[in-house]
């Protein structure tokens, strides 16, 4: 690839061939955007591989290069490692070494650079509990400590006059997916979700599609900088609530309740066979167990002043997200 001139509308994605990475370079291509994907996988969509470049974000100089050589309008750092199976930060590289590299080499551009997001995470404190103290973390996981350090990061070295906002996404689900909101869709559709009888739980869930909107719309205001900001759909949601919106439109049986207690054996079963017959994704472990039911909501308010009205109801991303899963099935079954 070879770019030259400065030209506005070029959009710098790292991580596109993630999820939220893949749903931005179609939003972003289907519009008319000249766009660059940055990321070590190649894309999930074939259609993408036309602007997609190899590159680990951990490794500045190359980072430097493509940055300088494309000159963005606009970046969005979505590369990370997210799961949570790591057991020390240098696990999750990605998240501290890259986000540095990204800063600095996004500073070297600072004087035509609009605006650069960088995703965080909501992890940055335990489930449950939604920090909006200045420079405030309370991670209690190894993944969510990379997180909180990579937002000291941005803080300490980008420069004043780098135009840059750090997102903190909720539960995200969409087309695209995968652990843990499409497994749970495909056990919902299954008949394989059981759901604790008389616990109501309410959580922040976004409709991945309603969130890339945010991210465009966020984008393109270089009067916000210097802050970060949770993404999500605006009204909380339960999740049984969720579960029967997802059975409606499948034309599927509403999901079974059962007392808690079966759920917790269950569990502790899912326990044994990770920790001891190495199954890498048990139907249900006590960690699983414990996030279906803390509550987890957080204000939106500030963003929906921001934002607006999202393009998409619930009812319409379910339908959209069961169609792709749909898609998705048949598109293994031809290979």
């Amino acid at each position: 690839m070879s770019f030259s001139s400065i030209k506005s509308n070029r959009i710098l994605i790292t991580g596109g061939s993630g999820f939220i990475g893949t749903n931005l370079v179609d939003f972003y291509l289907d519009r008319g955007f000249e766009v660059l994907s940055l990321d070590i996988s190649p894309p999930q969509k074939s259609e993408h591989k036309k602007i997609w470049k190899y590159q680990d974000v951990c490794e500045y100089e190359k980072l430097l290069e493509t940055v300088l050589e494309f000159m963005p309008e606009r970046i969005f750092h979505m590369a990370a490692r997210t799961d949570l199976d790591g057991r020390t930060i240098e696990d999750y590289a990605a998240n501290t070494i890259g986000v540095k590299s990204m800063v600095n080499a996004a500073n070297q551009i600072s004087g035509s650079l609009k605006k650069i997001i960088f995703a965080s995470s909501m992890l940055v404190f335990p489930l449950g509990q939604a920090g909006t103290v200045h420079r405030k973390y309370a991670p209690n996981t190894t993944y969510g400590e990379s997180k909180a350090i990579g937002e000291e990061i941005v803080w300490d070295n980008a420069k004043s006059e780098l135009c840059w906002e750090i997102v903190r996404p909720t539960s995200i689900w969409g087309p695209w997916f995968s652990t843990p909101y499409k497994n749970f869709f495909e056990k919902v559709l299954s008949g394989f979700y059981f759901h604790p009888k008389k616990i109501k739980v309410k959580r922040n869930y976004g409709f991945v599609l309603n969130t890339i909107h945010q991210l465009n719309a966020l984008s393109q205001n270089n009067k916000i900088n210097r802050r970060f900001i949770y993404l999500g759909d605006y009204d909380d949601l339960e999740i049984l609530n969720w579960a029967q919106i997802i059975c409606r439109n499948a034309k599927k049986r509403d999901p079974v309740e059962v007392p808690i207690i079966y759920l917790r054996v269950a569990a502790v079963i899912g326990d044994f066979a990770k920790a001891l017959l190495g199954i890498k994704n048990p139907p249900l472990t006590s960690l699983r167990l414990k996030n279906l039911t803390t509550e987890s909501v957080i204000y939106m308010g500030k963003l929906k002043d921001e934002v607006g009205p999202l393009p998409y109801s619930l009812d319409e991303g379910v339908r959209l997200t069961l169609q792709w899963l749909q898609e998705s099935n048949i598109n293994k079954i031809g290979k």
